[in-house]
């Protein structure tokens, strides 16, 4: 099957297509435990800017990695708002026609805006239709890689719940503004699952747009502001931060009063974060999943716990971060380089 020229929403990718990344990811992770030097090398003579114009340690770190593993060149861009002409007034359409004059075969984007991957991706339809464009996270829009490093690290543990649609999966904390719960929710959605359980403040929901989709596939979804009530429940449980840089009102309030700043994380990480009640009461089975980075919303002392999967314990236990990197190279090379 085809992956799609562009990477720019979980829209694109039903359980097919994953899947068969999926099992490439599995190849290239053997391959490369047997010896990396022998990788083959698909993307050998290919350019590939990675823009970033938002922070990013994962996604930049394994983005990198995965060009460099295949064969390709990589060239960072970090901080673009400041480290490049665009602190000159450089517009973004003209960025991207640069990169593809400068005979770019790819560009990996981050960016703050929301829906500035689409603007990307058709600037280079228009005017460099071979170039590909890998969105790395558009504001609070979609984050579509690490959806399927997610849904990777959910398949290669509970593959068989996974497709037969039995999980109950849990997204914890901030539903209107993640772009990874926005991005893993629909493509879970794809799949089918048993239900969701939504934890977060009232009035700090999902796109309607999701929810209804949710809804036309049958899928029970429970919303509640208190996480231990249903705390039994859950098979996956997906965490994430308090995105405070995309919060208008409150982010102007906090310039204000910045000594307000540490009892807003502290109130919103007891109420949608791990605690010792949530780990005691959750299932022993149960995947316990975070992008990153954590700001207190995941103690360190969860590490330990066989269910944590963020970060790996020592050597061959699962980690979403090292999933990411095969996730990627994987999606890298069937995209640019087919099977």
């Amino acid at each position: 099957m085809k992956m799609p020229h562009h990477v720019l929403s979980a829209d694109q990718f039903n359980p097919e297509i994953l899947e068969i990344i999926f099992e490439e990811a599995e190849r290239i992770r053997k391959a490369d435990a047997i010896n990396s030097v022998l990788l083959e090398k698909p993307l050998q003579g290919k350019i590939i800017p990675l823009l970033f114009w938002e922070a990013s340690t994962r996604t930049f770190i394994s983005s990198f990695n995965a060009v460099v593993k295949l064969g390709g060149t990589p060239v960072p861009v970090l901080n673009a708002g400041k480290f490049s002409s665009v602190t000159k007034g450089e517009t973004l359409e003209d960025t991207i026609r640069t990169c593809a004059d400068l005979k770019a075969d790819a560009i990996v984007m981050r960016h703050s805006e929301a829906g500035s991957a689409q603007m990307a991706a058709d600037i280079l339809d228009r005017y460099a239709p071979w170039v590909h464009l890998f969105n790395a996270g558009d504001g609070k829009g979609e984050h579509p890689t690490q959806m399927g490093l997610d849904i990777y690290t959910i398949w290669r543990n509970k593959k068989e719940a996974l497709k037969k649609g039995e999980l109950v999966v849990a997204l914890a904390g901030e539903l209107s503004d993640s772009r990874v719960f926005h991005s893993d929710a629909k493509v879970l959605i794809k799949w089918g699952v048993k239900k969701f359980i939504l934890v977060s403040e009232k009035g700090n929901d999902l796109p309607d747009d999701i929810l209804a989709e949710a809804e036309k596939k049958r899928i029970p979804y429970i919303k509640t502001t208190d996480i231990l009530e249903y705390a039994e429940e859950p098979d996956v449980w997906i965490f994430t931060r308090l995105q405070l840089e995309r919060k208008k009102v409150l982010g102007k309030i906090l310039k204000i009063f910045p000594f307000l700043r540490p009892w807003v994380r502290r109130r919103y990480n007891q109420r949608f974060g791990m605690t010792k009640k949530l780990q005691a009461r959750m299932k022993s089975s149960a995947l316990a999943m975070h992008p990153l980075p954590r700001v207190g919303d995941m103690p360190e002392w969860m590490d330990e716990d066989e269910r944590a999967v963020y970060l790996s314990r020592g050597k061959d236990t699962e980690s979403q971060v090292t999933n990411g990197l095969y996730f990627r190279t994987a999606q890298l090379k069937l995209t640019l380089a087919g099977a």
